[in-house]
Parts: structure tokens; sequence; C-alpha cells
């Protein structure tokens, strides 16, 4: 330790210093005012996290909006569930519809013989030359 934070420019221009390492995220003021001083002296600055145990090869920055979010574990995406629940989806859909499309055609029809209009209704749209 070669002094203070507020030495932090002087010092970096006595020792030559192009780079911090902040390594007490717990001490976020210190911190703050460091990243403050250095980014003011053009000086690069590196900050080591605390992974509270974390294994650092698994742990994945990425920046969310404008946050930085660091991952420190993630599950696996289980792709063959996935797809098995895909699959059961649209099985089970299809085969909902073949059930229930005598009742719909039913509906359709009681509504086509109860009122003058179609079965859909269709609300008129403006588009693209009035169209």
């Amino acid at each position: 330790m070669l002094g203070r934070v507020k030495d932090l420019a002087s010092i970096a221009r006595k020792e030559f210093v192009d780079e911090i390492v902040i390594a007490v995220p717990q001490h976020s003021e210190v911190a703050r005012k460091a990243i403050w001083q250095a980014r003011r002296n053009h000086i690069d600055v590196k900050l080591i996290p605390d992974l509270f145990g974390a294994d650092p090869e698994q742990v994945a920055i990425e920046k969310f909006c404008d946050v930085a979010v660091m991952t420190l574990c993630e599950e696996p995406v289980p792709r063959i569930g996935l797809l098995l629940k895909r699959t059961a989806d649209l099985f089970l859909s299809a085969v909902g519809l073949l059930i229930t499309s005598p009742l719909l055609c039913a509906i359709a029809l009681a509504v086509r013989l109860d009122s003058p209009g179609p079965v859909f209704y269709c609300a008129p749209r403006v588009g693209l030359k009035g169209q």
C-alpha cells in the first residue's frame, strides 16, 4: 500500500502507475472514490469481486441494459425435457382441437343461423392505400 485514496493522483504520477486493482469491494465508498480518482487520472481499473466461494471458472459477466451482471452459477437448460414438453403441448392441443371441433362447428352453425352476418367477426382496418 503506497498511500490513501486521496493521494492516488500524486502516487500514480510519482510511481508511473497505469493500472490499479481494487480488491476490497465490501468497502464500497472507498472503492467508489478510488475508481473516480483513477478515471480522472486516466488510470486503468480492475476489480476483484467477492465470489462468495463460487468457482471462478464458472463466473460469467454480462450486460443487462446499463448494468453489469455477474452470474456465479447457472443451471443447465434441460433441452430434452423442453423438447418433450413442446411435443406433448403440440400433440395434446391438436387432440383437444379434434375433440372440440364438432362443438365448435355446432356453435358456428348456430351463429350463422341466428345472425345475418358472418360467423367470424371482421372489423375494417385501415392499412396501405386505405386497404
